[in-house]
């Protein structure tokens, strides 16, 4: 399925068992704010469904929200992940890029000039380009820090 929210989904093919898997994110997730070293995740593991965030010292709002599933097969695991933003900056990126591009038309009718439409354009364009930067880069980390969890 398209999405015009930043999104990405991505397939591990690992060489452990499924239980092993839960067992290693288990091991590093929690759902308290604790402060030991060894908690890299803050979210759950249950069932060999995982709903996970890349714990940070300081807030970070393009943090993704990784969630997924772990299938066994025959020599090892599948593990199956979506990396979305998370629910209030959706909320947020879709309330903001609605009214901007509702303030761009009314104002471009208003003024009747098509500059205005776009100038919301390209402020559209600009919020958008910065959000999926800023995910990306923050989607890359928590990547890695779970492929080294699991290696």
């Amino acid at each position: 399925m398209i999405s015009l929210l930043p999104a990405y989904e991505e397939t591990f093919v690992l060489t452990l068992s499924n239980e092993e898997v839960a067992h290693r994110i288990r091991h590093v997730t929690s759902m308290q704010r604790e402060e030991e070293r060894t908690i890299l995740f803050n979210g759950w593991e249950k069932e060999y469904r995982i709903k996970i965030g890349l714990r940070h010292k300081r807030p970070s709002n393009y943090n993704p929200i990784i969630s997924g599933k772990v299938e066994r097969t025959s020599h090892g695991s599948i593990l199956f992940m979506r990396y979305q933003l998370m629910p209030n900056l959706r909320l947020m990126l879709v309330f903001w890029l609605l009214l901007l591009v509702l303030g761009s038309v009314i104002i471009s009718f208003q003024y009747k000039n098509v500059a205005y439409l776009l100038a919301g354009a390209g402020l559209i364009a600009l919020v958008y380009w910065i959000v999926w930067s800023n995910f990306q880069l923050q989607r890359k980390a928590a990547r890695q820090v779970l492929l080294d969890v699991l290696s």
